[in-house]
């Protein structure tokens, strides 16, 4: 941690210290960095998604408002009946035409997604 190595007085240390650590935490806690094992993320007709993860059934979560792209990053946001799933994801943790649908789906069709007509 850098904030050790610099002239900081130590009870600032200490609680940059702790903030890196409540940060580190949470974000494994909401799953974002694929703690839940997700293995296939597909859109339906009805633009539910079905997201199977391993020695799991897979469950239909919709989309959320929250759901972003930045640069080489998507970040997506679901939620179900019963909880919500925060998944960050790189252009290189799929093929490029993966990514390509993806980024499509996410930036033409981002507001049927969200506002399904059922």
């Amino acid at each position: 941690m850098a904030c050790w190595l610099n002239a900081l007085a130590f009870p600032a240390q200490v609680m940059l210290s702790v903030f890196v650590i409540l940060m580190i935490s949470h974000t494994v806690h909401i799953g974002a960095l694929n703690v839940a094992q997700v293995k296939k993320i597909r859109c339906k007709e009805n633009a539910d998604w079905l997201i199977e993860r391993n020695h799991v059934k897979p469950h239909v979560y919709r989309l959320k408002e929250t759901t972003r792209l930045l640069g080489p990053l998507i970040f997506l946001h679901f939620q179900s009946d019963t909880k919500t799933l925060y998944l960050a994801l790189s252009s290189d943790s799929m093929t490029n035409e993966e990514n390509r649908k993806l980024r499509v789906a996410l930036r033409v069709y981002k507001n049927q997604l969200l506002n399904p007509k059922v």
